[in-house]
């Protein structure tokens, strides 16, 4: 494994194999028949100052990887590492402690804000449940508002007063209140139109950059993930396929899932676009996933090694890749997936 999966002593997170499925359904006597995969024996780090783009098709398995990294809900299996210490089982007091040091920016603004509340009130919360005077709880919202691109005066209105994009900012906004080092954001201009994506994206990277903040920004459009991103993991029904330096990830895609949602970027250049990789047929259910690759019913390339044997994570240098034509068939070796004819 290389530093991405692994991890490093500087790392602000570390995960390690985790794994997490649901029931998916139960007999007459309430037993479990059935699971749902989500996730995957799914393995990453970021850096402090970092962000980590997390990118697939909906259903990969992207947000529930986030709210396992905030223990919103419980790992089956594998570790979660948060500035050194594991966090993995961490209940009560050590949680709480936790949650001080990484904070979350939801897909909906709308449904993430209270209606009932004053943005004021929304944003302090935080602060009043850690137990901060009310004197600094005020100070702190209008530096807060302010750092956001909003005015202390709109403090006192209602979240419903504001635009997609304004109520972002007050979510983002909130997730700042804690001083967080690390922030997961979901999916957090999808939402929004694409000038006011741009507004937000920017307003991101330069509160990273004046905080050192870490991200792990997850999205399904992989154009915004590149904007944002240092390194990109490409997440596809439940398993990570793809790691790296996000120019690279995007310039030599070394698996057919990263090269079909590459291929779907626009771009002003016609000298860099791409031939439309169109996938046949749906994403498989992750009830019932197919054996060997997980990928290789809508793969052009694959073979039968594909069918029967799935692919582990291998690295070629800064990138890791889990694909069988790195080592079967064409073997790639960590040459771009580019370079092989289409069927």
């Amino acid at each position: 494994m290389s530093e991405a999966a692994t991890g490093t002593a500087t790392s602000i997170l570390d995960v390690s194999d985790v794994s997490k499925s649901f029931p998916a359904s139960k007999d007459l006597l309430g037993r479990v028949t059935a699971r749902l995969q989500a996730v995957v024996q799914a393995s990453l780090s970021i850096a402090p100052g970092e962000t980590l783009g997390l990118v697939g098709e909906s259903g990969s398995g992207k947000s529930t990887l986030g709210r396992l990294v905030m223990r919103l809900l419980d790992v089956d299996a594998g570790r979660i590492v948060l500035e050194g210490s594991d966090i993995t089982e961490a209940r009560g007091s050590e949680l709480r402690a936790a949650r001080r040091k990484m904070q979350i920016v939801f897909q909906d603004p709308q449904s993430s804000l209270d209606p009932n509340w004053l943005v004021r009130d929304i944003i302090a919360e935080p602060l009043r449940a850690y137990g901060v005077t009310r004197a600094e709880r005020e100070a702190a919202t209008e530096r807060l508002l302010v750092d956001v691109g909003l005015e202390p005066t709109h403090g006192a209105r209602y979240a419903s007063e504001f635009s997609g994009g304004q109520r972002q900012r007050v979510a983002i906004a909130r997730a700042l209140a804690l001083e967080p080092n690390l922030v997961v954001c979901d999916e957090p201009v999808s939402a929004l139109d694409v000038s006011t994506q741009a507004q937000v994206l920017s307003l991101l990277e330069s509160l990273r950059d004046r905080r050192g903040l870490a991200y792990l920004f997850i999205a399904h459009d992989l154009a915004v993930v590149h904007h944002i991103s240092h390194r990109i993991a490409v997440m596809y029904l439940g398993r990570i396929v793809e790691v790296g330096p996000a120019d690279e990830i995007c310039r030599r895609p070394r698996h057919p899932y990263t090269e079909a949602l590459l291929s779907a970027m626009p771009s002003p250049n016609p000298a860099d676009r791409r031939q439309r990789i169109l996938l046949t047929g749906e994403m498989p259910s992750p009830v019932n996933t197919p054996p060997g690759c997980r990928f290789q019913t809508r793969c052009t390339h694959a073979m039968d090694r594909c069918r029967e044997i799935e692919p582990e994570l291998v690295a070629f240098g800064d990138v890791e890749v889990a694909c069988h034509l790195h080592d079967s068939g064409p073997i790639l070796a960590g040459a771009s997936v580019t370079v092989i004819p289409r069927k």
